[in-house]
């Protein structure tokens, strides 16, 4: 008997991180989430069971992506798993309550901004709820800090039970949104391979219907169109993974992807031979963009155009809503994916990026989902994963650009953040004054 509670015991933090990720990933999970949050903030000795079923679930999708080429995905998931674990066990070794909350506040903030890699984010669970709307006044890692307080509170009063409804989807009714513009999204559905393979341009030329509106094809799609009037795309030539806009048959500019992803597209010199010699063992195209060149952030006419893993990171959406652009497009290639609760992140992220910019967010997705999301990170239109075809989705342009105080204020906002981190965590390490004096006047 006494064992089989010993392995519960260990059981139980694993299953609780677990789920918190299920959780984080589902639209209405919200307060799921938080509980098995405060749960981990709570809890002694929670942490590294607490820290690892959340991260197992990080590198979920990693690991389906990665199966059918052999040791180069097991190696891929197993660096997501060990990069996601310690990120939040770290943290979570702080002393229980306001200390360890304000360790994990301060670890997400530095994979983000500093070391650019959105694993292990607590954050997304904001995403399309009230929460995330308190990055438009607060900057980008408010719905964080939110996140956290609340996780908090739900663990010391049940009083906390009546804010939940504040980690749950804002409704559509409230203010509804204006959105007289379309866009054609088209979707081809095929494998990276087979974009590696062929020139997929025909494909998406006879997937476009004939139409004056904007259409947007996903990121590397390989061509210009010859004839599209208006015309959003990835295309991807030589060591430049870059983003065009078309209008009536001419090209009027263009960027180059600005971050690149770490492990793959941005490796120190002499790692990049072993990348390669993994990528051909295990069967997979060795493309000249893997050493990419790279461009400026910065808007294509009035789009504020994101390739790919761009649209992770707060500080790259932030930028482009700062530098005027009147509407987010993300560009993106996940059809790896497909399937992995990755895209349900995905999704809560660019809610949480178009809440806190309010700015309109539309994503061209290479096998799907592709979508729409409003002002207020409100999800308008989806296409269906894994299809090929074209669809429409609903958007509007804000002329006068983002007016949010997040992105007007963002640096001075993140170092009061990352100082409210600070503080949340010294807490935990009171500063014994007096110098002694008591102690002397006590002896005389």
């Amino acid at each position: 008997m006494t064992c089989w509670l010993a392995k519960r015991t260990l059981l139980l933090p694993l299953l609780l991180g677990a789920a918190g990720g299920v959780f984080r990933d589902s639209p209405w999970g919200g307060p799921f989430f938080l509980a098995s949050l405060a749960y981990a903030l709570r809890k002694e000795g929670a942490a590294p069971g607490w820290a690892l079923g959340f991260a197992l679930w990080e590198a979920l999708p990693y690991g389906v992506a990665g199966y059918p080429y052999g040791l180069l995905g097991i190696l891929t998931a197993l660096a997501v798993l060990l990069f996601a674990w310690g990120g939040l066990a770290l943290p979570l070794m702080a002393p229980r309550g306001l200390p360890r909350a304000g360790a994990l506040l301060l670890a997400e903030i530095v994979k983000l901004e500093l070391l650019e890699v959105p694993i292990g984010l607590l954050e997304p669970g904001a995403g399309g709820t009230p929460l995330g709307l308190s990055a438009r006044l607060l900057g980008s890692y408010a719905p964080l800090l939110a996140i956290l307080l609340l996780a908090l509170a739900l663990g010391r009063s049940r009083w906390a039970l009546l804010l939940m409804p504040l980690a749950l989807p804002l409704p559509k009714g409230l203010a509804e949104p204006v959105a007289p513009l379309r866009a054609v999204v088209v979707q081809a559905a095929s494998t990276p391979e087979e974009k590696y393979a062929q020139d997929l341009g025909l494909t998406y030329l006879k997937l476009t219907p004939p139409t004056g509106v904007l259409v947007l094809w996903p990121e590397t799609a390989t061509r210009i169109p010859p004839s599209l009037p208006y015309w959003l795309g990835g295309v991807g030539t030589g060591r430049t993974n870059a983003a065009v806009l078309v209008v009536n048959g001419r090209e009027v500019s263009r960027r180059a992807k600005a971050f690149l992803i770490p492990g793959v597209e941005r490796l120190p010199g002499h790692l990049v031979r072993m990348r390669d010699l993994l990528y051909r063992k295990a069967g997979v195209p060795v493309p000249e963009s893997f050493d990419l060149e790279r461009g400026q952030l910065v808007p294509l006419g009035p789009f504020g155009v994101l390739i790919c893993y761009e649209g992770s990171l707060p500080k790259a959406t932030a930028a482009l809503a700062h530098q005027g652009a009147q509407v987010l497009v993300e560009l993106s290639n996940e059809s790896m994916f497909d399937g992995t609760p990755l895209k349900a992140r995905r999704l809560k992220e660019a809610q949480l990026k178009a809440a806190e910019t309010g700015l309109f967010y539309l994503k061209a997705s290479e096998s799907g989902p592709s979508y729409a999301i409003d002002r207020l990170g409100r999800l308008l239109a989806r296409t269906p994963e894994g299809a090929r075809g074209h669809w429409t989705l609903p958007y509007a342009l804000s002329p006068l650009g983002s007016s949010s105080w997040g992105v007007r204020y963002r640096g001075p906002l993140l170092a009061l953040t990352f100082l409210a981190g600070v503080a949340m965590l010294s807490v935990a390490f009171p500063l014994k004054g007096g110098c002694g004096c008591q102690r002397e006047r006590g002896r005389g």
